[in-house]
């Protein structure tokens, strides 16, 4: 009986990080100009969108953009739609150096807030949770 011995090297998947950030996204923005002046903000969302990731030595970094899109009312009773795109980066640190990394990186809301400063101004101010 013969026996037949193969060494192979055997790669393991090593979790180097498994975590939930919270990433601010905050901004002032102005009304385009073809827009018409606010009377009222109905409603504002927030939907995170992770963009680029990339791990450079034992850091990983993300980057992404929080689109933002408010409706509200005019001030001759139209409803109305703006939309912005908040860029935002965040770089975390590995529990060591991976070799040849795979990252999967999403984003959830968590909350947004949206102020009136003036008829033509807002104050946006939300959270946004990076996985």
């Amino acid at each position: 009986m013969e026996l037949i011995v193969n060494r192979q090297p055997i790669f393991i998947n090593e979790n180097m990080l498994d975590t939930a950030i919270e990433q601010p996204v905050e901004c002032d923005v102005l009304l385009p100009e073809n827009n018409p002046d606010i009377a009222k903000i109905l409603k504002c969302t927030l939907t995170p969108v992770v963009t680029h990731t990339q791990v450079q030595g034992d850091r990983l970094m993300v980057e992404g953009e929080g689109q933002v899109a408010v409706h509200y009312m005019s001030q001759h009773k139209r409803l109305c739609r703006s939309d912005y795109k908040v860029p935002f980066s965040r770089t975390i640190e590995l529990r060591g150096t991976p070799t040849c990394p795979v990252v999967n990186a999403e984003a959830a809301c968590d909350y947004v807030n949206c102020r009136m400063v003036n008829s033509r101004r807002l104050d946006i101010r939300g959270a946004a949770t990076v996985r």
